[in-house]
């Protein structure tokens, strides 16, 4: 049985990291992952699992205001964070055919996606819950996920407000799926650098000991010392913030 395809939506506009280069080179490291991005600015010699489309800002938000029946605030491109739930409906034609679509970031450096997604993750009907790495099942169900309301979380509040409510993580979708009952899968396998920390560490570790992070042969690696000996482990991706 083939592997379920796996298609991530990126729109990006405006400046891109400087190491933006070795992001290509991881993305094209995973030749068996599609990616669409949606951009401002060409892009030199994507690899072929990366299909660009050139366009401006205003264009996608336009496409993105006329999906819904009410005002939504899409003035800037952070904001297009809260509308990735809602991406199968909005990409519904770039996504067709596909078993999993998806979101991603682009201030992270991919490793093996696959070999840190087990079987058990694509039973699952939602993987992940991070904004920089996540899947749905495309079917028509999980599309309008969204759209159910629990409590304080409300799409129709999310996607109206100009601030960033993070609808697309913890605070958002997190809360819908889990009033459905939807299947989910979700473990550690990213590396998030902190921010807070003046030393380079994924905010989960635990310990005090430094840690050293490269990407190595299409792996994301860490290092760090552990009773004397050098310990390594790998991740999906490392998060290297903004």
């Amino acid at each position: 049985m083939d592997p379920p395809s796996l298609r991530l939506v990126v729109p990006h506009f405006g400046d891109r990291p400087s190491y933006f280069p070795l992001v290509l080179r991881s993305m094209a490291r995973n030749p068996d992952v599609h990616w669409l991005m949606l951009t401002d600015q060409p892009v030199a010699d994507p690899p072929p699992n990366l299909e660009v489309r050139r366009c401006a800002f205003t264009e996608l938000a336009a496409r993105v205001k006329a999906h819904f029946d009410f005002a939504v605030s899409l003035e800037t491109p952070y904001k297009l964070c809260d509308f990735r739930p809602a991406f199968g409906e909005i990409f519904a034609d770039e996504l067709h055919g596909y078993d999993f679509w998806g979101h991603a970031d682009l201030d992270v450096l991919f490793g093996q996606i696959r070999a840190h997604l087990p079987v058990e993750a694509f039973e699952a009907d939602k993987i992940l819950f991070q904004g920089n790495f996540a899947l749905y099942r495309n079917t028509p169900e999980a599309a309008a996920w969204y759209r159910h309301e629990v409590g304080a979380v409300s799409y129709r509040s999310a996607l109206a407000t100009p601030d960033a409510m993070h609808f697309d993580e913890w605070a958002g979708i997190y809360y819908i799926v889990e009033d459905l009952g939807v299947r989910c899968w979700q473990d550690d396998v990213i590396f998030d650098l902190s921010f807070h920390r003046y030393r380079t560490r994924d905010e989960a570790a635990g310990g005090r000991d430094p840690r050293r992070y490269a990407w190595e042969d299409g792996e994301v690696c860490e290092y760090r010392v552990e009773g004397g000996q050098v310990e390594r482990r790998t991740a999906l991706l490392v998060h290297l913030q903004k």
